[in-house]
């Protein structure tokens, strides 16, 4: 309260200057307000200007735009407009920045990293002489005796749940999601890769917390949508709508 008295204190003061030291001379009272405005613009644009130049260089350090940002110094606003122009589509990283992922809740732990490992199977051979490659589908193919086979934690992990897809050509596709939590985006390190040039490299993760399931954005570049609504972290339920740039999805749980 104290300072917003100051503040108009401070204004009417300086609005009344121009008639205390104009003397009722209407020149010299309409050049001084001409000062005043002038000078008031001047302190704004450079108010601007030093705001522009810091958020362009931590806009420019999340992205890993490298010195981009030094753009925004030249020939304001002009060059701050190439930044804008200039700078990376995404975040570092292709879907944001982890940094600033604690706000929704979440930290990443090392379940997310896919790990892989060697399993040899015996020397024995069946009946037939034949082993079958468990790589496949339904059927198997000769093989020799000793051969190596690698398996992702992912594709162990049971199935969970699905993300089914509603609209748009890819109608009906299915998505697994296995384990307790699971990365959905464009990268093909994701445990959920959808292919589509609106959806992030690392768009959002569906995570078991206790037997609710909850949806988070991974500061994507098009948002996270539950039954239409942007969200940053939700939980989810069985049915629900979720809309990942372009691509819509059902959500079904076991």
């Amino acid at each position: 309260m104290i300072k917003k008295e100051r503040l108009l204190t401070f204004l009417i003061f300086l609005f009344s200057l121009p008639f205390l030291m104009g003397q009722g001379n209407p020149g010299a009272i309409l050049n001084i307000i001409l000062f005043i405005v002038i000078a008031l613009i001047g302190l704004i644009m450079f108010a601007l200007f030093v705001w522009a130049v810091i958020w362009s260089f931590k806009d420019c350090k999340a992205r890993g735009g490298g010195a981009l940002w030094v753009f925004s110094i030249f020939f304001f606003p002009i060059g701050w407009l190439i930044y804008l122009l200039a700078r990376p589509k995404e975040m570092a990283g292709g879907y944001g920045v982890r940094a600033q992922m604690p706000d929704a809740g979440y930290q990443p732990g090392p379940a997310a990293i896919t790990v892989r490992e060697t399993v040899t199977a015996p020397h024995s051979v069946p009946s037939g002489g034949e082993t079958m490659d468990m790589r496949g589908g339904g059927g198997g193919r000769a093989n020799t005796p000793d051969r190596t086979v690698l398996i992702s934690e992912r594709d162990r992990a049971p199935v969970t749940g699905w993300l089914v897809v509603t609209s748009g050509d890819r109608k009906g596709e299915r998505f697994d999601i296995r384990g307790d939590e699971a990365d959905v985006g464009r990268g093909t390190d994701c445990d959920v890769i959808i292919d589509h040039e609106t959806v992030s490299g690392h768009h959002a993760k569906i995570r078991n917390e206790g037997g609710k399931y909850i949806l988070y954005d991974l500061a994507s570049r098009n948002g996270t949508f539950l039954n239409d609504k942007k969200i940053s972290k939700a939980q989810l339920r069985d049915g629900d709508n979720i809309t990942l740039g372009e691509m819509k999805f059902v959500f079904k749980s076991l």
